[in-house]
């Protein structure tokens, strides 16, 4: 019989190839290095089980993909070389726009380093190398094996890389005992209206020429006491909030990836001192932001803002990703009128336990999404599109929904409530030399009934807002802790960008 002893003789393929040979393994190890690569910047808060099923779910799809080409192409090298090109352009299209950013948002050219640009030259050469990949009829042992090693070694090093990430700061996986406050019979609500990226009144008129003082007059004829040159402790705002409801200041995380930073200052914020304790005070918390807080789940998601699970920050480095996330921003409009509209009707409730809201609105930062008539408008989309003048546009928009908003809190209380309105950081898109002293700037505002002159001090700082309303409403004993001003801004904004 032909072939004894040997097994059966290789089949052919047209062109004198065959079929057997090395199984092309490099679309699964492209698939394990796309995992790797988005557990490094997670890293060191991303779990081992994350890790693992998402490799699992990665790998299955691309065995799948590269199962239904071997079906089409009836041919296994050209099957696998199809595969890693799929893999390739919908795995690390983001690592690609990062590059771009890298190389062009700080250039005359910015609008290259957008999503919107960065796709079109890239699909039309995936496509067209893949139907030159369908119309080539021979080579693809060869470039199989160079795909093998390739990946291999790509693999082992971002392996390496992983290993050398330093360990974490250590954060509280699961919410601490707090000793109840001294709340009394019948405590306040509480408000805490974060409206991000809102500047000071003293700014918009230097910089913007825009006198915002009839909005701020509203306040304060309300009862409000507004901060005059008010300013944050930060300007990344996952920092900015865990300063401000964890009523200190955390340690830096360090040179980590985004993404890990904001994993790590969202377990603070989950966590955060002022939201737990008055849950354990018998306050019912509700968390209207894009953090969860207080054993109460986040509302709405923002991306590079909200922390994100590995498969989250692996789909979001996909195709699919950047348009999900275009269209998240395009629906902000829509979820800030929500929270604001939200705010009066949760007022009017009466429920027998006092309420603590967590309201974050996302504007007026970008995405620009009214201008200041209140028209809808869509720009500020990305990283590239900031500008002043629509920053201004939507702020202007926005005092009337907060107008309204704080009209109907008053209104519909059973009891006058603490309601705090206060910005996280300035505008970070000035030209310089401005740059850095905007983007500390913030809207401070307080409305707290029986307070006393001596309350607010100038120069308070977010990090001592809720220290000082728990020891005046509530003899919490908390001592001031300093007012600090950061004088970088990053992660988002460098020293060089606006020069």
């Amino acid at each position: 019989m032909p072939g004894s002893g040997s097994g059966a003789v290789p089949l052919k393929q047209p062109g004198g190839g065959e079929k057997g040979g090395m199984f092309p393994v490099h679309p699964l190890l492209f698939g394990c290095l796309f995992v790797l690569m988005g557990l490094k910047q997670l890293l060191p808060y991303a779990t081992a089980g994350e890790f693992i099923w998402d490799l699992l779910v990665v790998s299955a799809c691309i065995a799948a993909l590269e199962l239904l080409f071997a079906c089409f192409f009836r041919e296994r090298h050209k099957a696998g070389a199809a595969t890693s090109l799929c893999v390739i352009f919908f795995c690390f299209f983001g690592d690609f726009k990062g590059l771009c950013e890298g190389w062009f948002l700080q250039s005359r050219w910015p609008l290259l380093a957008s999503a919107r640009w960065v796709f079109p030259p890239v699909t039309i050469l995936f496509l067209a190398l893949f139907f030159g990949l369908v119309r080539s009829k021979g080579g693809f042992r060869t470039s199989g094996k160079f795909l093998n090693a390739l990946s291999g070694v790509l693999v082992a090093f971002s392996v390496a890389q992983a290993a050398w990430v330093p360990p974490g700061i250590a954060t509280d996986d699961k919410p601490r005992d707090h000793t109840p406050l001294r709340v009394g019979a019948n405590p306040p609500d509480i408000y805490y209206i974060l409206t991000d990226a809102y500047t000071s009144q003293e700014s918009l008129g230097k910089y913007w020429q825009y006198d915002n003082s009839p909005f701020v007059n509203y306040l304060t004829q309300q009862g409000f006491r507004v901060l005059a040159n008010a300013r944050g402790n930060g300007t990344f705002t996952p920092r900015c909030l865990s300063i401000s409801l964890g009523m200190d200041y955390p340690p830096e995380p360090g040179n980590l990836n985004l993404a890990a930073q904001t994993a790590y200052y969202g377990r603070l914020i989950e966590n955060a001192e002022a939201p737990a304790r008055l849950k354990a005070s018998g306050y019912e918390v509700r968390a209207l932001s894009l953090f969860p807080t207080a054993g109460q789940p986040r509302q709405y998601y923002f991306p590079k803002i909200s922390p994100e699970t590995l498969a989250a920050l692996l789909w979001n480095k996909t195709p699919m990703g950047y348009f999900t996330a275009y269209l998240t921003r395009a629906t902000l409009g829509d979820t800030n009128l929500k929270i604001l509209d939200s705010l009066p009707a949760i007022a009017a409730e009466r429920t027998g336990r006092p309420k603590f809201v967590y309201a974050h609105l996302m504007m007026p930062h970008a995405p620009y999404l009214f201008d200041r008539e209140g028209h809808r408008i869509r720009r500020g989309m990305g990283m590239d599109d900031q500008s002043p003048a629509l920053y201004l546009g939507q702020l202007i928009y926005e005092n009337k929904l907060l107008t309204n908003a704080v009209a109907g809190i008053l209104k519909n209380s059973q009891a006058p409530p603490i309601i705090i309105v206060q910005g996280d950081h300035g505008y970070r898109s000035l030209a310089a030399p401005n740059q850095k002293e905007e983007a500390t700037t913030i809207l401070n505002a307080l409305y707290m009934p029986g307070s006393k002159a001596d309350w607010v001090y100038p120069g308070m700082t977010p990090a001592n807002t809720f220290r000082m309303i728990f020891n005046h409403y509530f003899d919490g004993g908390y001592p001031y802790v300093a007012d600090v001003t950061p004088n970088t801004i990053s992660p988002f904004v460098s020293d060089s960008q606006g020069k």
